[in-house]
């Protein structure tokens, strides 16, 4: 379990698989996590049982602290444990709990987990161009754009554009 101020980062439980469907159905949501299917209590149970068995994934419950509150989660995918890099990801699932300040201590403290603890070199995510709520969160942090990909999804019928944005160790650490 990581803490902060407002936030607790702790595992992901079997319990909280009944909000994490529920919001996996959100389409608003959906878009600017770059997938374009719903999810069904099947496969939602399959991929919990995945990602806690697969070494190459880490994944959080961010829980509000005054209300003991599950509302979103925040991880890394696709972790390379010798050049030291993962593809990030978050997202705020109740949206009673966005835009105050929650996802920004949150990527913080698992920033300072993945750089401190595991000694990562790099954190990268893709985010949608459209996004500036996201991009703006991001560059507040530090990550840098390194990359643009033009017409990369084809989301709500038509293609999109993706960000890739980074951060370094060295970077953050300052």
């Amino acid at each position: 379990m990581l803490e902060s101020k407002n936030i607790i980062l702790r595992g992901l439980e079997h319990d909280d698989l009944i909000l994490l469907h529920k919001w996996m159905n959100k389409f608003e949501l959906l878009i600017n996590l770059l997938r374009v299917e719903p999810s069904i209590n099947y496969f939602t149970e399959k991929w919990y049982i995945k990602v806690n068995s697969d070494k190459r994934k880490k994944i959080f419950a961010i829980e509000e602290k005054i209300t003991n509150c599950f509302i979103g989660c925040i991880g890394a995918n696709d972790i390379d444990y010798i050049d030291r890099k993962a593809n990030f990801y978050i997202y705020i699932g109740d949206e009673t709990f966005r835009g105050k300040g929650y996802s920004k201590e949150a990527v913080h403290t698992f920033l300072m987990y993945m750089f401190g603890y595991y000694n990562f070199n790099k954190m990268y995510l893709e985010v949608r161009a459209d996004n500036l709520i996201a991009i703006n969160l991001y560059k507040k942090i530090g990550f840098k754009q390194e990359g643009l990909f033009k017409k990369e999804k084809y989301m709500d019928f038509r293609y999109i554009d993706i960000i890739r944005m980074a951060i370094l160790r060295d970077d953050y650490i300052k």
